[in-house]
């Protein structure tokens, strides 16, 4: 039973001086040797490690930057709100009514008179009265 056990650790020292050796080649470019199924599991559990925390701190950036956007936009719209409570919503309503009436195509009352002649036209009263006129 003693010879047994000598010889799995003996195996055991080799997987880990294997694993270091496995790393140099790799990093070298060189064809990694067969590595044992503990030592895949390990470097497997490293790797899952690994790419867990740069998710982790890809997560972290991400949040920050948002947060960054987040308070950019609402300094933004306070900004504008300030800015509209200084000229006030009546300016804006009376300055519209005034650019949807004096726009190039109103520019007179017998234009906007002749544009109306068709709605006049097409009322109830005004089809009846002439319904057999031909």
């Amino acid at each position: 039973g003693g010879g047994g056990g000598g010889g799995s650790s003996r195996a055991a020292a080799t997987a880990e001086t294997g694993s270091t050796s496995t790393a140099r080649a790799a990093a070298a470019g060189a064809a990694a040797p067969a590595v044992s199924s503990e030592e895949a599991k390990r470097l497997q559990q490293e790797e899952i490690a690994r790419r867990l925390a740069e998710m982790q701190g890809n997560a972290k950036q991400h949040n920050e930057e948002r947060a960054q956007r987040i308070q950019q936009h609402i300094t933004a719209l306070e900004a504008e709100e300030r800015e509209n409570a200084k000229k006030g919503a009546a300016e804006f309503l009376h300055q519209a009514k005034l650019d949807s009436f004096s726009s190039d195509s109103t520019a007179s009352v017998s234009d906007r008179i002749r544009r109306n002649v068709h709605f006049l036209q097409r009322t109830a009263a005004a089809s009846e009265g002439n319904a057999f006129r031909r």
